[in-house]
C-alpha cells in the first residue's frame, strides 16, 4: 500500500499547478521524497524532479538518460494515464 507525503513548497515548474501531496510509489517501506526522486505533475504529467527543500523542478536530460527503458515505460504509461484522466 502506497502512503502520501505533504510536499511544502509543491508548484510545477511546467504548468504552475500546486502539487500538495506526492505518494510513495515504491515497494516496502514508505519515505518523503529526496532531492533527485522523480515526479509527475498530476496537471500535464510532465516529469518532475524534487530539489533540496521540497520543491520540484524539469527533469534534466541527464536524468532522463540514466532512466532505464523500463523505468521510461513504466513513466509514459502513467503520463497516458494522467492526461487521459484529468479534468478539463
Amino acid at each position: 500500500m502506497s502512503e502520501s507525503f505533504n510536499i511544502a513548497n509543491g508548484k510545477c515548474p511546467c504548468c504552475g499547478a500546486r502539487l500538495d501531496l506526492a505518494e510513495d510509489a515504491c515497494e516496502g517501506k514508505a519515505q518523503a521524497p529526496l532531492p533527485g526522486d522523480f515526479s509527475l505533475c498530476s496537471y500535464c504529467a510532465e516529469l518532475l524532479q524534487f530539489k533540496e527543500g521540497g520543491t520540484l523542478e524539469q527533469a534534466s536530460i541527464k536524468s532522463l538518460m540514466e532512466l532505464t527503458p523500463a523505468d521510461h515505460k513504466i513513466i509514459e504509461k502513467n503520463q497516458k494515464w494522467i492526461l487521459a484522466n484529468r479534468k478539463k
